[in-house]
């Protein structure tokens, strides 16, 4: 596994019908969001990614499968799709993300 270093890292988890999303730059939390888990808020996801500069690590709980798929739009995120049984919280989706292979 490799470091992405001083790039930004997301974690969007599925927690009871609603996205749990976090950003993390540079080990630090720099903003959270939870949005119902509908088509127009996983618009809203790729959106807020495309919007960030430089590299982007995604790490998605596996039961957003059909969102993790969706986000390859964006050439500049690396998405790691995480099993829900070790996914966790938004947060640790992050810090993962900051270990993408």
């Amino acid at each position: 596994m490799k470091n992405l270093g001083a790039g930004r890292f997301i974690g969007i988890a599925y927690r009871q019908d609603s996205l749990a999303i976090v950003t993390m730059a540079q080990g630090c939390r720099i903003s959270d969001a939870c949005f119902p888990a509908t088509t127009m808020s996983a618009e809203a996801i790729r959106i807020y990614l495309s919007d960030q500069e430089g590299a982007v690590g995604v790490a998605v709980d596996s039961a957003l499968i059909g969102l993790a798929l969706g986000l390859g739009r964006n050439t500049l995120a690396t998405t790691t799709l995480v099993a829900s049984s070790t996914a966790g919280s938004a947060e640790m989706l992050a810090r993962y993300a900051g270990h993408a292979l």
